[in-house]
């Protein structure tokens, strides 16, 4: 793994380290918003998921950048 793949993993696992509990209760926040029942999926699979998907795309993230998203 390169060097910049070594970082973007600490990145996300500093991400997921300090702000899981808070991702999951704004992915609890959405799906109850959207009357997606939590039977039907879990927001903590919700935050699961979305860091695979971040991991899985390391080439694309070599300078990430904090976003923010409020509605």
């Amino acid at each position: 793994m390169s060097e910049a793949g070594r970082r973007v993993d600490a990145t996300l696992g500093e991400i997921h380290t300090r702000h899981y509990g808070e991702l999951v209760g704004f992915a609890r926040k959405k799906l109850r918003a959207a009357n997606v029942p939590q039977s039907f999926i879990d927001p903590e699979d919700v935050v699961g998921n979305a860091f695979v998907k971040a991991a899985a795309t390391q080439p694309a993230l070599s300078s990430p950048r904090p976003t923010c998203s409020r509605s």
